[in-house]
């Protein structure tokens, strides 16, 4: 009865340090080194599409140029684009498309450059969402 109390305490143990490894391992490899965080949004409203781009440069960060955020349909048809846009540490985009096809599906994109402690790293995302049936 011992060895099993011992048996399942250690599995536990065991168990707790595998995951706690995992979790740092994740938390240690951020995506960019210069961009703290990028956000992308296509919200619906029926065939109405407000799309969010934004970037917040990390601590240091000096200025993000050369923004563009463009919403493509599923044919690579350019619904809007914006472009060659600047700002500080952070740039925060909101743009409207109207006139959606219901079922398309459409792709959003910002990339910009981000100026750091001398660096430049170039941040680019995409995400996707097909405009609801009804």
């Amino acid at each position: 009865m011992h060895k099993k109390i011992k048996y399942i305490i250690s599995l536990i143990l065991s168990l707790i340090t595998l995951l706690g490894v995992g979790v740092s391992a994740y938390a240690m490899e951020p995506r960019y080194s210069d961009a703290s965080e990028t956000i992308l949004r296509i919200n619906f409203d029926g065939t109405t599409a407000i799309c969010t781009g934004k970037i917040i440069g990390a601590i240091g960060t000096t200025s993000i140029t050369d923004f563009t955020m463009a919403l493509k349909d599923s044919n690579n048809k350019e619904i809007f684009k914006l472009e060659n846009l600047s700002s500080g540490s952070i740039m925060s985009v909101e743009q409207t498309a109207y006139n959606l096809v219901r079922g398309e599906t459409y792709t959003l994109t910002v990339s910009a450059k981000v100026h750091r402690n001398g660096n430049i790293e170039n941040v680019s995302e995409s995400v996707s969402k097909t405009c609801p049936e009804d």
